[in-house]
């Protein structure tokens, strides 16, 4: 059945073919355009935090270890968060070890605050400083050129 669906729909399965014209519109000869540093800038800070927080704070800490007084919902969440990032970046104990003090950080602010918003703000506002020095540096390269040269 396999074979079946692949030979009649290869042309979809082939990822050149899928992912071809979204790379042309997304990158110019091999360099990030304008739609792909929007796209990526609003998963990363916008839409990434809201999803990973109702996940990660909203669901596991709230069906898991409800209020634990060992702090177990805290601690599978921040685990679950930590794991789950694993797979956009470095396999190694170090990454684990770093995305799951975020993951702690931000269980900790959900637990003691008890609002996913607030959590989401957090997580979105630590998100946006990974755009906040090359947009610095944008700012200020074109002050200087269009202002002070």
């Amino acid at each position: 059945m396999v074979d079946a669906f692949q030979l009649q729909f290869h042309h979809l399965i082939d990822n050149k073919y899928i992912f071809q014209d979204l790379l042309s519109i997304l990158y110019s000869n091999g360099q990030p355009t304008f739609l792909s540093t929007v796209l990526s800038f609003s998963l990363t800070v916008v839409i990434g935090p809201i999803l990973e927080e109702l996940i990660h704070r909203g669901y596991f800490m709230n069906t898991f270890f409800p209020q634990s007084k060992y702090y177990l919902d805290v601690i599978l969440s921040a685990l679950i968060f930590g794991l789950s990032h694993l797979i956009l970046t470095h396999r190694d104990p170090i990454s684990l070890i770093i995305y799951s003090l975020g993951g702690l950080f931000y269980a900790l602010v959900y637990r003691w605050t008890k609002n996913l918003k607030i959590t989401i703000l957090c997580h979105s506002f630590f998100n946006f400083l990974i755009y906040a020095k090359p947009i610095w540096i944008f700012v200020y390269n074109y002050v200087y050129y269009h202002f002070f040269r």
